[in-house]
């Protein structure tokens, strides 16, 4: 059952490092669904193994897995196959049809064409599109990450959890700004970063015996995201799920849903306010969006309303003869989330 507290893994889920040549990327969550087994360890999944895994494996509610799953018909899953890579672009992802249709392989996540759909400027841990060669967004960064961890404890009692968030949003908004030429923080992409950023604290620590969250510490959140501190550097390593005292992870008591984790993530957004926009090619030449939030009053109803729509209106033109049956399933993956909603 996908619901309510449960150990994870369960013995046909091992932990195993990634095999040779498989796609692994710069989300932890799938990463970790990949190194346990909840998807293909290969790092090739399609949709339906992908929602069920986001809601077994880390204890998403139907709503948010499915958002989630929705986001990557923004063209990085086969439209024919329903298969996407967590990594780079492959073609272990198309099928038969797919060269019949005359179509390239999706784009992987953390591929160059992917950069604004799916992964975004400002990362945690992996350096942005913009200084990679390639502009590939896999690259992890232990410096980058030695500085989300001094944040956290010397600011923030060690923990990550959501004024971490609103600090390291707001940080790495004025870095981005400062030396990114092509820095880009516009409103949709960054505020699904925000709510992203909050699995820290919402999904990371284990659930105690009790079904009360466990603190989001270093410790936690460094085995989570997969970086271990050695000789004073922090190196990448394969995520794991962060065990609590007692040997065991458990997921959510209460699964996760969509509105929980966009108010956090507006909760943090709204901490330190920033006007959202771009830079037009060299750095300090941020452009303001004429697409702003209202922080007055804004709402996360009003919130997730915006990022329906989003991914609505931007699935791509590419699917040709199959474009309506991929809207039809993008909507189906929705509406558990617009239950109550008038978008």
């Amino acid at each position: 059952i996908t619901i309510g507290l449960k150990a994870i893994p369960d013995a046909a889920h091992p932990f195993q490092n990634p095999p040779p040549g498989a796609q692994r990327g710069g989300c932890p969550g799938l990463n970790l669904l990949a190194n346990y087994g909840y998807i293909d360890r290969s790092g090739v999944t399609d949709v339906g193994k992908l929602l069920f895994a986001l809601q077994e494996g880390l204890g998403l509610a139907p709503d948010l897995a499915g958002f989630l799953v929705a986001i990557s018909f923004r063209g990085l899953t086969d439209p024919t196959t329903l298969k996407m890579s967590i990594g780079r672009t492959t073609s272990a992802t198309s099928g038969l049809l797919t060269s019949l249709l005359g179509a390239a392989a999706v784009p992987g996540p953390f591929s160059p064409e992917s950069h604004n759909k799916f992964d975004h400027d400002g990362s945690l841990a992996f350096d942005d599109a913009y200084f990679t060669p390639g502009g590939y967004t896999d690259r992890s960064n232990g410096t980058l990450w030695a500085h989300r961890v001094a944040l956290a404890k010397n600011e923030f009692g060690g923990l990550f959890g959501v004024d971490w968030v609103a600090r390291t949003r707001y940080d790495e908004y004025k870095t981005c700004v400062q030396n990114n030429p092509e820095c880009a923080w516009t409103v949709v992409t960054q505020l699904e970063f925000y709510a992203a950023t909050c699995f820290t604290f919402l999904v990371m620590p284990t659930t105690l015996p009790d079904g009360s969250l466990g603190d989001p510490t270093v410790s936690v959140v460094d085995t989570f995201s997969g970086f271990k501190l050695q000789n004073g550097k922090y190196i990448k390593v394969p995520e794991k799920l962060p065990v609590g005292s007692d040997g065991i992870w458990r997921r959510r008591d209460v699964p996760l849903s969509l509105l929980e984790i966009v108010e956090a993530g507006l909760n943090s957004y709204l901490q330190y306010p920033v006007v959202f926009g771009s830079n037009d090619g060299s750095t300090n030449s941020f452009i303001v969006d004429s697409r702003q939030l209202n922080t007055e009053n804004i709402t996360p109803s009003a919130v997730i309303c915006l990022l329906y729509n989003e991914i609505v209106e931007n699935v791509p033109s590419s699917f040709g003869v199959l474009q309506d049956q991929v809207v039809a399933l993008v909507n189906l993956l929705l509406a558990p989330a617009m239950v109550g909603l008038s978008c």
